[in-house]
């Protein structure tokens, strides 16, 4: 009987705790496309998520490597710190894209690009960005 009454909170606070650390509900949402001449296409859905201080940008969809010769990537952050999101090397062909990037709470904007490198050679689309 004790143990009966001691699992059935335990299991109930379980379940807060397990709601608490699924994804969050997204706060906007909406599609975005990039590319970098005719290296590489990024293209699919974002949503931003503010929760708390925190804000989480989710970039899910495909990045498009359209030549067999070096490196392709999407690349987001702030107006002077970006990172890289999703890199492909090497042949042609497509890769799914499910990658966040953590902006910090002054921010206003996120902003993405896609790009190709090859040796020395660097090539970036258009600097495009997303309202949080």
């Amino acid at each position: 009987m004790f143990l009966r009454s001691f699992l059935k909170p335990l299991a109930v606070s379980v379940a807060l705790v397990g709601i608490a650390a699924s994804p969050a509900v997204a706060d906007s949402h909406g599609t975005f496309t990039t590319s970098s001449a005719s290296y590489v296409t990024v293209s699919g859905k974002y949503e931003v998520n503010n929760r708390a201080g925190d804000q989480r940008v989710w970039f899910i969809g495909t990045l498009n490597k359209k030549t067999s010769t070096g490196c392709d990537y999407l690349e987001a952050g702030s107006v002077d710190s970006k990172i890289v999101l999703k890199k492909k090397c090497g042949s042609k062909g497509k890769s799914d894209l499910y990658k966040k990037v953590d902006m910090g709470l002054l921010d206003d904007y996120v902003y993405y690009r896609a790009c190709h490198t090859y040796e020395d050679f660097k090539k970036c689309g258009p600097l495009k960005h997303i309202k949080l």
